[in-house]
């Protein structure tokens, strides 16, 4: 799993749409296609399913995935933020 699965994968349950997601993203629609396959590949389960009437909807699966994926983007950008800011503090003790 990697954080660039995990954005897309965010995505994919916020537009609940391949298509959308992708547009979103500013990337083709194979590829969120590609990194949503591999993501069930490598865990062995199905994230959504197509329902009658009703479009995409999230498995119980796709749902923890997603839960879990803004909290570990969202401590991602701390970490981040954090690390700039020492980076500046440290520049203007020189």
């Amino acid at each position: 799993m990697t954080l660039h699965q995990l954005e897309i994968w965010i995505a994919v349950a916020k537009h609940q749409s391949i298509s959308k997601a992708a547009d979103e993203l500013h990337i083709r629609q194979p590829s969120v296609s590609i990194q949503v396959k591999r993501l069930e590949k490598e865990y062995g389960l199905k994230l959504y399913k197509f329902t009658a009437g009703r479009g995409m909807e999230l498995t119980p699966a796709g749902t923890l995935l997603l839960k879990h994926a803004k909290v570990i983007l969202l401590q991602v950008k701390i970490i981040e933020n954090k690390l700039k800011s020492s980076r500046r503090r440290r520049g203007r003790r020189r």
